[in-house]
């Protein structure tokens, strides 16, 4: 097909906001979100870090992962003010709660990734286990679709 960008939506290419990491955009492994709504957003994991020598975001934007299973860093708290713990098991949702959005680029980033139904948007499954308040790296496999 002519008109066909990508034929899995896998990993893309996306423009990303150099306000990341206090200036210097995402790094590798940084889970990222992309749309303006909550509940259609679409969960993705920063493939390399950016740095922008002239503090000009790249138009072309990083590689992000929209399909896989990654290490990340998790909390078993549910995010409701105040915040319970909450134990995570295999097959939980995962929920990315806060964080910054950028209109500009549609990316949201440095949110805490936590068993918050109520204001947390779903981010993807756990795939190991995490005591009730506990802090872990476990695999999580990003959402599929909106």
């Amino acid at each position: 097909m002519i008109n066909q960008a990508n034929p899995r939506g896998e990993f893309l290419m996306m423009a990303v906001p150099v306000a990341a990491n206090g200036g210097v955009g995402p790094y590798s492994g940084d889970p990222l979100m992309f749309g303006a709504s909550s509940v259609n957003q679409m969960a993705g994991v920063a493939e390399n870090g950016y740095t922008p020598p002239t503090g000009i975001p790249n138009p072309e934007g990083i590689g992000v992962a929209f399909i896989g299973v990654f290490f990340l860093t998790v909390v078993a708290l549910n995010g409701i003010s105040p915040a319970s713990p909450t134990a995570i098991y295999p097959g939980d949702r995962v929920y990315a709660s806060g964080g910054t959005y950028d209109q500009t680029t549609g990316c949201t980033y440095g949110f805490t990734l936590d068993a918050n139904n109520s204001t947390g948007a779903h981010f993807g499954n756990a795939l190991d286990s995490i005591p009730a308040g506990q802090t872990a790296t476990i695999r999580v496999r990003l959402k599929v679709g909106g």
